[in-house]
């Protein structure tokens, strides 16, 4: 009796342990690249330019982002390419009115209203809440902002695929992760494929102004390129939501399947989950460009997210194998597109449900894959309870009580919540096999361990997220 009681203390204590470890190992960022890895010029050189670019604020319109943009330009001209800087103006009333309401473009006249009645442009600014505070307007009531636009083209390439990332910071933070990292992984991505003359896909980069007063640089340039929504297959923002943590995926649509595909295919390792979207933050530059019909895909880490837009987001603070994870992403990304037509992968959008399993590596399968697993796992666990009772076996336990509520949440997820259905099929599935092999003891705990290891494989990563995204930051 006391050995079979150790027994299964020592089978549980196995499966956390090895469960929340492996499972908070998905969760970690890679280690950077040794002094011998072929990455290690690219990353040495984006930690160089970030120490540089984040040496102090650079807000819109003030002198600091003037140098910012030098440093930028330099470095795109010593890859031998031609950057172009649009300028755009603001009023304030186009301002208040982007920030009250993003989906304007097709407007030629942009007007804030008060009830009824027009708001003539000098008094907008008296509108509560309708314009951030230290609005750096010039003498004329006007914002000007400049953005940076790279162009890799091809006549032979098809499409075309879109990497955004922001320049500017908060007014009292360097931006060394937020964005400078996107910044200057963007860099070596385009340093990468600068002197590529075969592309299959025509590769923009588009360094934003003012993305932290209002997503301003990405409105503008939307506005500036109607040509764009037909050009554009694709469209990849770069933004950190914390200074560490692994590079999350986040997809907003439930049609993601051709977009996780690509990911996959790229050899690009970020976590990717359908639950990602419950868990992320919106209001990056991506928002502007979804709001306006464009097809997307966020990259973005959110631990530790009391370090971002502050004086803290230093590059001394910034975690540097986030900063390799993120590098490694935008370069497979960019070599992939570099490599591979994207012209149709919008054209018959499917819904997908993707979760990680294991470090490094994601699944992916479709949203009708995930329903036939849910209703297996259910008729199996079923079939199980009714072979119980049949042997007059079944009696109201613990397990009981877990195998029945498993079936209901499995089933309702199936149904309400494709996304996230893995999460209680895979483990009902795992209880249901385990259990028809209960005859054979030693399989039997060894079943179980596995069972229960996976289980929270699954469930440790989303847990992860939920307290770094959700919970820590109101703790802080």
């Amino acid at each position: 009796m006391k050995s079979s009681i150790l027994i299964r203390l020592s089978s549980i204590a196995l499966t956390l342990v090895v469960g929340i470890g492996v499972g908070l190992w998905q969760v970690m960022p890679p280690s950077p690249p040794g002094e011998n890895s072929p990455y290690h010029p690219a990353y040495q050189r984006m930690l160089a330019n970030i120490e540089k670019f984040a040496a102090e604020p650079h807000p819109s319109g003030s002198a600091e982002i003037e140098t910012v943009r030098g440093y930028i330009v330099a470095e795109i001209e010593d890859m031998g390419l031609t950057p172009t800087i649009e300028k755009h103006e603001f009023t304030a009333a186009e301002i208040a009115r982007l920030r009250s309401s993003p989906k304007m473009l097709g407007q030629e006249k942009l007007e804030v209203q008060d009830g009824d009645r027009p708001k003539e442009e000098s008094s907008v600014v008296t509108i509560d809440g309708a314009l951030p505070p230290n609005l750096p307007l010039d003498e004329n009531g006007n914002l000007t902002l400049q953005n940076i636009l790279v162009k890799i083209e091809s006549p032979d390439a098809d499409g075309g695929i879109l990497f955004v990332s922001h320049y500017d910071s908060q007014r009292e933070s360097p931006g060394a992760s937020d964005d400078m990292l996107g910044v200057c992984s963007r860099l070596e991505s385009i340093r990468s494929q600068a002197n590529n003359t075969n592309l299959k896909t025509n590769l923009y980069f588009l360094f934003t102004d003012a993305e932290e007063i209002g997503l301003l640089g990405a409105y503008a340039f939307i506005k500036a390129h109607p040509e764009m929504k037909d050009e554009i297959d694709v469209v990849i923002n770069m933004d950190m939501g914390g200074r560490g943590g692994i590079v999350l995926i986040d997809m907003a649509t439930r049609k993601a399947y051709p977009l996780v595909q690509m990911i996959l295919k790229s050899g690009a390792r970020p976590m990717a989950s359908s639950l990602v979207v419950a868990v992320d933050v919106a209001g990056s530059d991506l928002t502007a460009f979804r709001s306006n019909g464009f097809n997307g895909i966020g990259m973005s880490a959110t631990a530790s997210k009391e370090y971002i837009h502050g004086p803290t987001d230093t590059y001394q603070n910034m975690n540097k194998a986030t900063a390799w994870h993120f590098l490694h992403t935008s370069l497979a990304l960019t070599e992939y597109a570099a490599n591979n037509s994207l012209a149709h992968i919008n054209d018959a959008p499917r819904e997908g449900v993707y979760f990680p399993f294991l470090p490094g590596r994601n699944i992916l399968m479709p949203a009708f894959a995930a329903h036939m697993l849910s209703a297996l796992a259910c008729l199996l666990a079923l079939a199980w309870a009714i072979l119980q009772i049949r042997r007059k076996q079944f009696k109201v336990s613990f397990s009981a009580i877990i195998l029945g509520l498993l079936i209901l949440l499995t089933a309702g997820s199936a149904v309400f919540l494709v996304a996230g259905s893995y999460l209680f099929s895979i483990p009902l599935l795992a209880m249901a096999i385990t259990a028809f092999m209960k005859k054979w003891k030693a399989a039997y705990i060894a079943a179980g361990v596995l069972s229960g290891i996976t289980a929270l494989l699954l469930w440790t990563p989303i847990v992860y997220l939920v307290f770094e995204v959700l919970i820590k930051p109101m703790m802080v």
